[in-house]
């Protein structure tokens, strides 16, 4: 039994995807796919377009098989803290042969041979890393530039790509934690990561989002497949972390300087920049534009942001399960994953310790107190949940 695992988030699921889980599918050869996808809040530092359970259907559809849910602490920090959470998860499956991630290179060796000088930073790398701070340059472009540097145009250009980027921390996270699959990639088709707009190919997560929000359903019905569109004419709307702006106002009259720096992706600078300027917050994305330095992005900002919204701490927090948001029929999976995994397998969210999942509730409650607010709808407790079975 070969089982194949994608770390994702699906928000929402277009063409893309769906080309990349039957691509993942046929060139590994994998009995089972499974899928380790983000909760309510994105690594973008935003809330989801839809929730993880309209997410969750239209994985089973596009032919993921098992659906666990990416905590939200990895879900919510940099690409090393999510990258990292995802393969932690893998590996504590037990019954994981190989890891797939998309990226602009299409090569797995460079990605191994870059990952292995990074996987145990140097003094020298970690000192060019602290001289390109010191000029202003943000961690992802410092980092680049101190990678230029010690290894060559050539490894160093695998820094220069979102999905790239992302691909290097599945690889540099695998080979810390010595986890026992292998690694492969597949070249991303299709518009950039970030285009607002369809390009030639496929279209971006991005520019499904904006189409979705500035005409609904029928705006992207080109663009995802149509089991997805037919779910999204059913929704009422989504979700934008402009949605959150009062919440996150009243969460920061609370905090001073020195609890901010308490919170996960709050740097000292950002704490004082957040306090001297909270009065100004009256939309989440243009205050996050407001924070936003040279060396501190927008999106580090947002997923700052969030972390204080939800309460999320910088301390690490080890996790002995993992919820099942969604699956076919695999039932020689789950048997395995129960047998040889080193974490349990949960179905439900009144199975999970509280103490370990309160984070996950909270976000969960919280994003859908939000929908049923804006939307007239009815607010459903992650607590009466059930995971979704097609």
């Amino acid at each position: 039994m070969k089982t194949s695992v994608i770390i994702t988030e699906f928000n929402p699921l277009h063409r893309g995807h769906e080309y990349f889980i039957r691509q993942v599918r046929e060139r590994s050869g994998c009995d089972f796919l499974i899928a380790v996808m983000s909760g309510d809040f994105v690594q973008r530092g935003e809330p989801a377009l839809f929730n993880k359970y309209v997410r969750t259907e239209a994985a089973l559809h596009a032919g993921v098989d098992l659906v666990l849910e990416l905590p939200v602490r990895s879900s919510l920090g940099n690409a090393g803290a999510f990258a990292s959470g995802g393969v932690q998860i893998a590996d504590a499956l037990g019954c994981v042969d190989e890891l797939w991630f998309g990226s602009e290179s299409g090569e797995i060796q460079e990605f191994l041979s870059l990952a292995a000088l990074l996987a145990d930073e140097s003094p020298d790398f970690k000192a060019l890393v602290s001289g390109e701070l010191k000029k202003g340059l943000s961690y992802p472009a410092a980092r680049a530039a101190a990678a230029e540097r010690l290894f060559g145009n050539s490894r160093s250009a695998l820094l220069a790509g979102p999905n790239n980027v992302l691909g290097l921390e599945y690889c540099t996270a695998a080979l810390r934690a010595k986890a026992g699959f292998s690694l492969h990639t597949l070249k991303r088709k299709g518009s950039g990561y970030n285009d607002a707009l369809p390009g030639n190919g496929f279209a971006s997560a991005a520019a499904v989002r904006n189409g979705y929000l500035i005409g609904g359903a029928s705006a992207v019905a080109g663009l995802v497949p149509e089991y997805v569109c037919e779910r999204l004419s059913s929704e009422p709307g989504g979700l934008t972390a402009d949605d959150f702006s009062q919440l996150l106002k009243y969460r920061l009259l609370q905090e001073t300087g020195e609890s901010l720096t308490g919170y996960s992706e709050v740097t000292p600078d950002l704490a004082r920049r957040i306090k001297n300027l909270e009065n100004e917050c009256v939309l989440l994305s243009a205050f996050a534009m407001k924070l936003k330095t040279r060396n501190i992005t927008y999106t580090h900002v947002c997923r700052a942001l969030f972390n204080i919204l939800l309460g999320i701490k910088k301390e690490t927090q080890s996790t002995s399960y993992v919820r099942c948001l969604g699956m076919k029929d695999c039932g020689p999976l789950i048997r395995k994953v129960r047998e040889s995994g080193s974490v349990r397998f949960c179905t439900q969210a009144a199975a999970i310790p509280k103490e370990e999942y309160a984070s996950d509730l909270f976000a969960s409650d919280l994003y859908e107190s939000v929908k049923a607010g804006k939307f007239s709808a009815p607010f459903i407790q992650e607590c009466s949940r059930k995971f979704i079975r097609l």
